[in-house]
């Protein structure tokens, strides 16, 4: 989970994972549920490619504009409860960056 350093407000939050890309309707109606519980709403992007064996893979970002450090910490905390979480190929990876003006 990334925390935000001080001094540095509201940023934008990027999370990515593998997962499959039968999951493309859970992870939409997830950041339904993320905007009605935690009253952000995100963004959920989507790219496949082919690995070096030549499986396809798909990777998924969701973003978040304007966030502080209690809403990362309540939604990864609200993402590890989802039944679905244990159906990702790789752990979420959360990253925080400040835009530049």
């Amino acid at each position: 989970m990334s925390e935000i350093e001080p001094g540095h407000d509201f940023p934008h939050l990027f999370i990515w994972y593998l997962a499959p890309a039968a999951m493309e309707p859970l992870l939409r109606q997830w950041l339904r549920e993320v905007e009605k519980k935690l009253g952000i709403k995100g963004e959920l992007f989507l790219r496949s490619d082919t690995d070096s064996e030549g499986k396809v893979r798909t990777t998924f970002m969701e973003t978040y504009r304007d966030v502080d450090n209690t809403f990362i910490t309540n939604l990864e905390a609200l993402a590890a409860q989802q039944p679905w979480n244990n159906q990702l190929l790789t752990a979420r990876r959360c990253e925080a960056f400040n835009r530049i003006e």
